[in-house]
């Protein structure tokens, strides 16, 4: 497999009520940014699919990020600035 371009971690928080309690799982991934894809832990995005990724700050660097494809939008939670993700998404979307 080729070496990613850009990584970008990325959290799914679980929410779960057992013995009446509220129990939270948070589970770190990475989006891949490859030369013809993105990749998640549970999807793959062709490049030639995604039309746009695009960022909301919920607060500090915690925010979604968006990727807008062809089968709709996408979002991922994260907490750190995806600005340079986004940049080399876009640099390759400008080559294609």
């Amino acid at each position: 497999m080729t070496r990613a371009i850009a990584v970008q971690p990325y959290v799914i928080i679980e929410r779960a009520i057992t013995n009446q309690r509220q129990q939270i799982t948070v589970h770190q991934h990475e989006l891949y940014l490859f030369e013809s894809k993105i990749v998640s832990r549970h999807r793959e995005y062709s490049l030639y699919n995604v039309y746009d990724l695009s960022y909301k700050i919920i607060s500090g660097d915690e925010g979604f990020l968006y990727l807008h494809t062809n089968q709709g939008v996408h979002s991922y939670m994260v907490k750190t600035d995806p600005s340079m993700f986004i940049e080399e998404f876009k640099f390759l979307r400008s080559l294609q």
